[in-house]
């Protein structure tokens, strides 16, 4: 589970499932960097550092597809 926005070391936001989302391997990862993130309707939103990598096959696929 990933979270939907960051916990630092409160325990309470930690274990809060409002504040989990399911997410795989590529897209955990891209939240913990602050790649990307989903705004209150669940819709994903991507970094200016994503958008800039438009270009790249990956990022097409992967995330402006979505």
């Amino acid at each position: 589970m990933s979270h939907c926005s960051p916990c630092t070391s409160i325990a309470e936001r930690r274990s809060n499932s409002t504040n989990q989302i399911a997410l795989n391997s590529l897209y955990g990862k891209a939240v913990d960097r602050h790649l990307i993130s989903f705004d209150e309707n669940f819709k994903l939103v991507l970094s200016e550092k994503v958008k800039a990598q438009a270009k790249y096959e990956m990022v097409k696929k992967y995330f402006l597809e979505i």
